[in-house]
């Protein structure tokens, strides 16, 4: 209906065109911006895709063009006439399309002028009357006007019987407070559903109890699709839950229906509700924020290091010239973790040129336009001022030597990067149901889906950033599972790619310990265990200095001191708390010392290794203060958690409180909401150890 409606309006509103011996194709179609200024996501421009008119301008579907000095530069590679159009672009702007055989000389060929005001969002201008020749095209914003949007352009030598375009609703990116608002209230009713299923499905309960688990664990479900694909996602899901009961009741009984049914659609709820229901940190997926930290980080580690990204960043936007640049703008010196202005980071350019050799920097410059031209300017100053690239040199290795291997960032290859932690965090939720069973996996699916501190918005659509998660989950599975060579293997992947991650082996290596001291038979599997963990991080560590030896080593390690003693709005930890408030910094120490001591009574009265491992979970937040998105480890809890009160208190502590304090927020919660988060996971951290205690 809509092509059709686009069609009609061009039929109608241009004259019929001049014979010619040219064809009907639309010149710009697909074709990539040869050169632009000013510009953010040139892109779609030229992507053969419509908004419906009216749409929202500054949304899903447009470039936006600055005000100052921006245009876009198409080469059509061959002298051509041009005879007929189509525009579209916010209402209320004039946009100017020229043509020149020399890109010095340019002469004016169409004065799309407004169609309405600003509130008329996006609206569709189309000529026939055209009559100009040229091999380069340009399209910008007549003088005098602020920033407008353009969702495409169409230039035809004849004009074509039909319009080959695809019209699509435009998408507004929420704000980032809005996003965690709205995911808030949705994961908040959903936790509730899991809570109940979770309670009445327990072992022992009469047929009608678990009816109504069932039900809960179906009304999880299907709002968790609901709230993703809307209603013609959630009667496909009906019709197959109803197929598949009638085969369970038949084949399975009816327990055995109402339970795993129950579990079932909960557990594929968790990872819609992950994705914050689909929209990740907004419309996109991928994350160009954290990927380019990671795709630049990786490919360019040689000649960056841990402190020169933002330095080689600042210096190649700089030769590029593609956005002004205001001398005072602040950019973060990785050195010092200090910000300092434009001014005072490019006078450090040499510096990063002398460190790439000439085809290498001309690659730099090339990727970080390509980053440059996907970030609204506000977004490219924000990234700026972030906290650098941290990656283990085994990740490093990992990303650049099995993934990246130098391929040009670009926008399919960065949207097949973006996937990895898709499959990552599906694989993931598998280990989950394999390594701990039905309920504790559903249980720490669910920890992961709904928790706030590790929202999809901070690593989202990023690059490898559930590989280390990933790793940890498999390895305490496979520990569960009682595969001790595999668990020692994956723990020690983990800890390469992330460090913290090898105190999950604390439990055992403490075990081990006590037992040589004392003299007691040392368990085979233990030391098992221990050494895969070991050869594990030997061959990693091995592999990670073919990148650039011991150097990028010795790097990693000061910039980890420097990072960890740094402020950041989103840590989860003991000191976050005590930061807020103003305390000594030795009271964190001492609260570390009493926890870690009421962790080692705990450790030493468990049974076995995997009861060790998975009370060495509750370490990292005691020992560190991760970023929030690490405190995701806390899902390796549920072994230990899949009592009915026991689920019930950890869903209401690490998912619904959390959520609560992120909705009740104005803005993105800052670092009084994380201190108190941070408490929260402390005292239920404290409280389960002191539980522990009591029940042995």
């Amino acid at each position: 209906m809509a092509r059709a409606l686009v069609l009609a309006l061009l039929l109608v509103a241009v004259h019929p065109a001049r014979a010619d011996s040219c064809g009907e194709a639309n010149l710009l179609a697909g074709r990539a911006p040869a050169a632009w200024t000013a510009a953010y996501r040139p892109q779609l421009v030229t992507d053969g895709v419509l908004a419906h008119e009216g749409d929202p301008a500054n949304a899903s579907l447009s470039t936006m063009l600055g005000p100052q000095g921006s245009a876009l530069v198409f080469d059509l590679q061959v002298d051509s006439n041009v005879r007929a159009g189509l525009l579209q672009a916010s209402a209320e702007s004039t946009v100017l399309v020229e043509l020149s055989a020399d890109q010095v000389h340019w002469v004016p060929l169409w004065q799309a002028g407004p169609m309405g005001s600003a509130e008329a969002g996006l609206r569709t201008r189309m000529t026939a009357g055209l009559d100009g020749h040229g091999r380069y095209l340009r399209v910008r914003p007549a003088p005098g006007q602020g920033a407008i949007a353009v969702s495409e352009v169409q230039l035809f030598c004849r004009r074509p019987p039909v319009l080959d375009v695809d019209i699509r609703p435009a998408i507004v990116a929420p704000e980032a407070a809005q996003l965690v608002r709205w995911q808030a209230w949705r994961k908040l009713l959903l936790g509730l559903f899991g809570i109940g299923c979770l309670v009445f499905l327990w072992p022992g309960r009469s047929a009608r109890v678990q009816f109504v688990g069932c039900i809960l664990g179906a009304l999880g479900g299907g709002l968790a699709v609901h709230f993703t694909f809307g209603l013609w996602g959630t009667v496909p899901l009906v019709l197959l839950g109803l197929a598949v009961a009638a085969w369970g009741w038949r084949w399975a009984g009816r327990e055995a229906l109402l339970r795993g049914a129950g579990l079932g659609l909960l557990a594929f709820a968790a990872p819609l509700a992950y994705t914050n229901f689909g929209l990740f940190g907004g419309y996109w997926s991928v994350h160009y924020h954290d990927a380019a930290h990671y795709f630049l980080g990786a490919t360019y580690a040689p000649e960056l290091g841990y402190t020169r990204l933002y330095d080689c960043l600042a210096t190649a936007a700089a030769q590029e010239q593609r956005w002004p640049s205001d001398a005072r703008q602040p950019v973060r010196d990785l050195r010092s973790n200090e910000l300092q202005p434009l001014s005072a980071t490019l006078r450090n350019g040499p510096l990063c040129t002398s460190r790439f050799a000439s085809a290498r920097w001309s690659d730099f410059r090339r990727d970080a336009l390509f980053f440059q031209s996907q970030l609204h300017p506000a977004a490219w100053g924000a990234l700026l001022t972030d906290h650098g690239y941290n990656a283990t040199p085994i990740w490093t290795w990992l990303l650049r030597t099995c993934v990246l291997r130098d391929r040009p960032a670009s926008l399919a290859w960065l949207a097949i990067l973006s996937h990895i932690d898709d499959v990552g965090y599906g694989l993931l939720f598998l280990c989950l149901l394999w390594g701990f069973g039905a309920r504790a996996g559903v249980l720490g699916a669910l920890i992961i889906g709904l928790g706030f501190p590790w929202i999809a918005l901070w690593t989202g659509g990023g690059i490898g950033r559930s590989l280390w998660l990933l790793a940890a989950v498999a390895g305490l599975g496979c520990l569960h599972r009682g595969r001790i060579r595999a668990a020692g293997a994956f723990l020690g992947f983990s800890a390469g790619l992330q460090v913290f991650p090898a105190l999950l082996l604390a439990g055992p290596g403490l075990a081990l310990t006590v037992d040589w001291i004392r003299r007691r038979p040392i368990d085979r599997d233990r030391v098992r265990l221990l050494l895969s963990a070991l050869f594990a991080m030997a061959l990693l560590f091995a592999l990670s200095c073919t990148v650039d030896g011991l150097g990028l080593w010795v790097d990693f390690f000061h910039n980890s001191i420097k990072h960890a003693a740094g402020a950041a709005i989103n840590r989860i930890g003991i000191g976050q708390p005590v930061a807020v408030l103003g305390w000594p910094g030795a009271i964190t120490w001492l609260l570390r010392a009493g926890i870690v001591s009421l962790w080692l009574l705990a450790l030493l009265r468990q049974r076995n290794d995997a009861d060790r491992g998975t009370l060495s979970v509750l370490l990292p937040p005691v020992a560190f203060n991760l970023s929030s998105y690490y405190l995701a480890i806390l899902a390796c809890l549920a072994p230990r958690l899949v009592r009915p009160m026991g689920a019930a208190l950890a869903l209401m502590v690490l998912v619904l409180l959390p959520q609560i304090i992120a909705l009740l927020a104005s803005d993105v919660p800052g670092p009084a909401s994380y201190a108190a988060i941070s408490a929260l996971f402390v005292l239920s951290g404290t409280a389960f150890l002191v539980g522990v205690l009591r029940a042995r």
